[in-house]
C-alpha cells in the first residue's frame, strides 16, 4: 500500500468535514481519484476496501495545524513527486534504493499503526457512526451483568451435572459429620448410605460379630480408649457372589454414620509407575484424617494376589504398600471393610492378625434364612393372605440374597400386569354397560377399583420359572433329571433311599420335632436328588 494514501485519504475527510459535506467510501475514493490520477489506474474495489479502512479510524477535530499541516504535505508530495520522476530518470540502482527505503518506511508506520476493522456502515456519516459505537459500548457495559445473570439461570434451568450432584452430596455428608474439607480431593467420603443393620434378615449370627468388630468401635471409641484395648483394623468378608457383602457394609456405614470411603479395588490400579501404591496412600492418608472412619474395599482380590504367583511387578507393590497402610492404622480409630468370593486368592500376609484381623463366612442361606430375608424384602409390600413364605423358602433352595430380591421382583412385575389386565377388563365391562368410553378410560384408578390387588402365590410360582440362582447359573450345583421312574427294578433300594432321604427332607418339620437327624443337611441332599423336590 503507497504509504502517503492514509495521509491523503485523511486530508480529504478534513476538506470534507471543513465544507460540511459526508465523508463516504465512494466519495473520498473518487476525489481521490480525481486529485491523483495514479489511483485512477487501480482497482477500484481494492482501493474502496483501503478507503474504509481508513474512514473505520476515528477523525480528530480539524485544527488550523492539521489544514497547514495539509497543504504543507500536498506540497511536499507534490515535490516528491518531482524528485520521483527525477529518480526514474537518473537510473535503477537509484531507483530500487528508494523503493527499499519507502517499503521500509511504510512497513514500520503499517506495524505502529492499529490495523483498523472495515466499515459496517459505509453508507453513514462519521459523526453518525461514532456516536452509534459509543451508544453500543454503554449498552453492552449496561448489560454485561444481566448477560451473566442469563447465563446462569440458564445454567440453573438445566440443572447441575451427576458429577456436581455427586460432589454437592459429599459436601453435605462432610458438614453433617462436621470434617474439615479434604486438602486431598482424590477421596472423599461417601454420603451416609439409607441402609441399615435392622433391615438385614437372615444373618443374624453375621451381624452379631460385626456389632461386636466394626459397630461398636466407630460408635464408642472412647470404651476402648479407656479400656486401653486395640480394635480390629479389619474384617474381611467373604462368600459367593450376591450374599450380601457390599449391601452390609452399606448397612454399618448407615448405622455409624461415620464417614465412609468406598472403593472399588480396580479404580486404585493405573497405568503410570508409582501411581496405584500413591493412590493407596492418599486413600487412608484421608480416612485418617477423617477418623472415626470406615474403609469398605470391593473385590480386594483383584489386587492383592499372592506376591509369589504374581505375573507382575506392579501388583507386588500395590500389596506391599497395602500392607504397609495396614500396619499403620494402629489406634488411627479406622476399620477396613474388605469383600471377596475368592479368600484363597489373597496374599497370606494380608489374612494374618493385625491387618483382615477376622475373616466371616457369607454363605447360602438355609431355608430359615431364606424366610426371614424374603419378610425384610415384602415388608413394604401387599401381600394376598394365601402367601407361605416357609412354603416359598423352601422352593428356593440355594437362592442368596440378590437371587431373592430379584424374585420377589419379577413376582411384583408379574402382579402388575395381572392388575392393569383386570383393571382393564373393568373398565370394558363398564363401558358395555352403557357409560362412555372417555368416562370409562379417564383418570387414574381410584382406591375401590384397586382394593383387591394383591402379589400372590401364583406371581411367585410363576416367577420361580423365571429367575435362576446364581449358583446353578455359575455352575457350582447341578440338578439331575434322573427320577425313580427312570430306574429299573432294585424297589427294595428305591424304597429304603425313600425312607432315610426323601421323607425327611419332605417332612423336616416333623422329623424335627420326633428329634430324628439326617447324616447330610436338607440342603446338601436337595441337591443330590430330585425325586425330593
Amino acid at each position: 500500500m503507497d504509504k502517503r494514501l492514509p495521509h491523503r485519504i485523511r486530508d480529504i475527510r478534513l476538506q470534507f468535514q471543513l465544507a460540511g459535506k459526508t465523508a463516504t467510501a465512494d466519495s473520498v475514493k473518487d476525489e481521490l481519484c480525481k486529485s491523483f490520477t495514479e489511483y485512477g489506474r487501480l482497482k477500484q474495489q481494492a482501493l474502496r476496501k483501503l478507503v474504509l479502512q481508513e474512514l473505520s479510524t476515528p477523525l480528530p477535530t480539524p485544527t488550523a495545524s492539521d489544514t497547514i499541516g495539509a497543504e504543507s504535505r500536498e506540497g511536499h508530495e507534490g515535490q516528491e513527486g518531482q524528485e520521483g520522476q527525477d529518480a526514474s530518470n537518473a537510473g535503477p540502482k537509484k531507483k530500487r534504493r528508494k523503493e527499499a527505503k519507502e517499503a521500509k518506511e511504510a512497513k514500520e508506520a503499517k506495524e505502529a499503526r492499529p490495523q483498523p476493522l472495515p466499515d459496517a456502515f459505509p453508507d453513514r456519516p462519521l459523526v453518525e457512526r461514532e456516536t452509534m459505537n459509543e451508544s453500543m459500548r454503554r449498552l453492552y457495559a449496561q448489560n454485561a451483568p444481566n448477560a451473566q445473570s442469563a447465563t446462569d439461570a440458564k445454567l440453573g434451568a438445566e440443572g447441575p451435572s451427576r458429577r456436581a450432584r455427586e460432589k454437592a452430596a459429599m459436601a453435605a455428608a462432610r458438614r453433617e459429620q462436621g470434617l474439615p474439607e479434604p486438602r486431598n480431593a482424590g477421596f472423599q467420603p461417601e454420603a451416609r448410605p439409607d441402609e441399615r443393620l435392622e433391615d438385614l434378615g437372615g444373618v443374624d449370627e453375621i451381624l452379631q460379630d460385626l456389632r461386636q468388630l466394626v459397630v461398636q468401635p466407630l460408635s464408642h471409641p472412647e470404651v476402648f480408649q479407656h479400656l486401653g484395648v486395640q480394635p480390629p483394623t479389619g474384617v474381611l468378608l467373604f462368600g459367593p457372589p450376591g450374599c450380601g457383602k457390599t449391601k452390609i457394609a452399606h448397612a454399618i456405614a448407615g448405622t455409624t454414620g461415620v464417614p465412609f470411603f468406598k472403593i472399588a479395588a480396580t479404580e486404585i490400579v493405573s497405568g503410570m509407575s508409582g501411581e496405584s501404591e500413591a493412590k493407596i496412600r492418599q486413600l487412608f492418608q484421608a480416612a485418617m484424617a477423617a477418623a472415626p472412619s470406615l474403609i469398605f474395599l470391593d473385590e480386594v482380590d483383584a489386587i492383592t494376589p499372592k506376591r509369589d504367583s504374581a505375573g507382575r511387578e506392579m501388583e507386588r507393590r500395590i500389596v506391599a504398600q497395602l500392607l504397609t497402610c495396614l500396619d499403620e492404622l494402629q489406634k488411627a480409630n479406622v476399620i477396613v471393610l474388605g469383600a471377596t468370593n475368592r479368600p484363597d486368592a489373597l496374599d497370606p500376609a494380608l489374612r494374618r492378625a493385625g491387618r483382615f484381623d477376622r475373616e466371616i463366612a457369607m454363605g447360602i442361606p438355609d431355608e430359615s434364612a431364606r424366610a426371614r430375608i424374603l419378610e425384610k424384602m415384602v415388608a413394604g409390600m401387599r401381600l394376598a393372605d394365601s402367601l407361605d413364605l416357609r412354603f416359598l423358602a423352601k422352593k428356593t433352595a440355594g437362592f442368596v440374597g440378590a437371587d431373592l430380591s430379584a424374585l420377589t421382583k419379577e413376582a411384583a412385575l408379574g402382579a402388575v400386569q395381572r392388575a392393569f389386565s383386570g383393571l382393564q377388563s373393568q373398565r370394558e365391562q363398564r363401558e358395555q354397560s352403557g357409560m362412555s368410553r372417555d368416562m370409562a378410560e379417564s383418570g387414574p384408578y381410584s382406591p375401590e377399583e384397586m382394593a383387591g390387588l394383591a402379589v400372590d402365590a401364583a406371581d411367585f410360582t410363576e416367577a420361580l420359572t423365571r429367575v435362576q440362582p446364581s449358583a446353578r447359573r455359575e455352575g457350582f450345583t447341578t440338578i439331575p433329571d434322573v427320577k425313580w421312574e427312570d430306574v429299573g427294578a432294585l424297589q427294595e433300594v428305591q424304597a429304603d433311599m425313600d425312607a432315610a432321604v426323601c421323607e425327611p427332607i419332605r417332612n423336616a418339620e416333623l422329623f424335627k420335632e420326633l428329634g430324628a437327624g439326617l447324616a447330610m443337611t436338607p440342603y446338601d441332599i436337595r441337591h443330590s436328588c430330585k425325586s425330593c423336590t
